[in-house]
């Protein structure tokens, strides 16, 4: 079974993306074994603000068949004329 978030920082790290893995999954990474992971269910990913990092995030998010959704409400961003 693959792992979507695992798949996604794949995706950004082959586009170029800037952004920082950090909560639990940044500590994990660190870890010196076993004993010392904690187990987590998310990625708190902090993307760097910029209009080309933007636009390549958008377009992994899409390939990947994920959904933005703002205060419960889906939403389609286009940055086509950028």
């Amino acid at each position: 079974m693959k792992d979507i978030y695992i798949e996604f920082i794949k995706c950004l790290t082959t586009q170029k993306v800037k952004y920082i893995v950090t909560g639990v999954s940044g500590i994990n990474y660190y870890a010196d074994n076993a004993s010392q992971i904690i187990f987590t269910q998310d990625y708190d990913i902090f993307i760097k603000p910029t209009l080309n990092n933007l636009k390549k995030t958008l377009d992994i998010l899409k390939k990947l068949k994920f959904s933005i959704y703002i205060q419960g409400k889906q939403i389609k961003i286009s940055l086509k004329k950028y």
